[in-house]
């Protein structure tokens, strides 16, 4: 009867074991067999194993947990996923707070936004600063507007009064994104895996990282920080950090001692929006006219240029025929000598200088063409 009692005791604890694994949503580990029955010394009875020798010999069949899937992460390039996206908007702020050498307070910031569409390819950089010792420019605006191959540059001084002017260019580069962002301060390196979660509208893997990245280079001792990167497109969504010490950053001295709070956040990814050029921007005079052949055209403001193919010649008469017939009228005498040509008109209260100039290493010619108001 013992040992009917202890067989039940055996198949009621392995019972519950698999209930207990059933419940737990896992596979039962594989029964052990029972042990074989080992004669005591006196070759008497025989011993059972003991209910807690049986568990231990359970657990020990148990397979070990899976090791995390998620790694630390290092990232040489933050911004190398923006080329994936659509559009998006951008927003880079920096705030130092500190005291410099006389022990006087400093309080900086430099904020940039940026917005990008791929196509129509069209990006809009806006920077603004504030405080004193502020790089590059003192307490001030500035914005950089890029659509197709024209960009206009607007400024805005202490006073709050704007300035704008256009540049284009048929050879123009594209602008590059994420100029202005965590990039420009480093990598992150070693950063510790946190959770997953939605930032900005993107679902994201969440890291940590303390004392590494390119800040510790720039005189600070002592950095920590976090970066949401987008589980879809590795690119960074969202960055935190802090850094205390003596940093040149921002700063006019790198004996400036403070705490430096960088915040970067991507939103609108693969929105839907429009960037526009700016109003009463200063361009390039339309009703100029402008030979067939013309190549590497640039126009900066009121100023245009560009090369021909065409004759010096042919070129000069060109003017001299097509100006009256956009309603310019000469102006004064005209400056004609060996490979140079400069043409005056005026049409109502506006003047336009042309100049003509041949190119001595190879059959083209350089025409530049001004108009002013007065």
């Amino acid at each position: 009867m013992r040992n009917v009692r202890m067989l039940l005791l055996v198949v009621a604890i392995l019972a519950v074991a698999a209930l207990a694994c059933s419940i737990g949503g896992r596979e039962s580990p594989p029964a052990q067999p029972a042990a074989t029955p080992v004669p005591d010394q006196g070759g008497g009875a025989q011993v059972e194993p003991t209910p807690t020798e049986i568990a231990e010999a359970a657990e020990a069949t148990e397979e070990p947990a899976p090791a995390s899937a998620e790694q630390d992460l290092t990232l040489s390039n933050l911004t190398e996923g923006l080329a994936g996206l659509r559009s998006y908007k951008s927003a880079f702020v920096l705030k130092f707070v500190g005291q410099d050498e006389q022990g006087q307070p400093v309080n900086l910031s430099w904020e940039t936004r940026e917005e990008f569409i791929q196509e129509p390819r069209a990006q809009r950089v806006a920077v603004t600063t504030s405080g004193s010792q502020a790089q590059p420019t003192q307490a001030g605006a500035f914005e950089w507007i890029t659509i197709g191959d024209t960009s206009y540059m607007v400024t805005q001084d202490q006073g709050g009064t704007p300035s704008c002017i256009s540049v284009s260019s048929d050879t123009a580069t594209p602008p590059e994104q994420g100029l202005f962002s965590p990039n420009m301060l480093g990598g992150i390196s070693d950063a510790k895996f946190v959770n997953t979660e939605s930032v900005n509208g993107v679902q994201t893997k969440h890291y940590t990282w303390k004392d590494s990245g390119g800040l510790l280079g720039m005189g600070f001792t002592a950095v920590k920080g976090e970066a949401w990167v987008a589980v879809d497109g590795n690119y960074v969504v969202k960055y935190l950090s802090e850094a205390t010490g003596k940093g040149g950053l921002l700063t006019s001295s790198s004996q400036t001692e403070g705490t430096l709070n960088v915040e970067y956040n991507l939103t609108e990814v693969n929105g839907a929006f429009t960037i526009a050029p700016p109003d009463n921007c200063q361009t390039a005079a339309t009703d100029i006219p402008v030979m067939a052949d013309a190549t590497d055209k640039s126009s900066f403001g009121e100023m245009t240029s560009y090369t021909s193919a065409s004759a010096f010649a042919d070129v000069v008469q060109f003017y001299k025929t097509e100006m009256p017939n956009s309603g310019w009228q000469p102006s004064g005498e005209p400056t004609e000598m060996e490979g140079v040509a400069v043409l005056e008109f005026t049409k109502d209260t506006r003047k336009a200088q042309v100049m003509i100039t041949s190119n001595q290493d190879q059959p083209t010619v350089n025409v530049v063409i001004t108009t002013s108001q007065p």
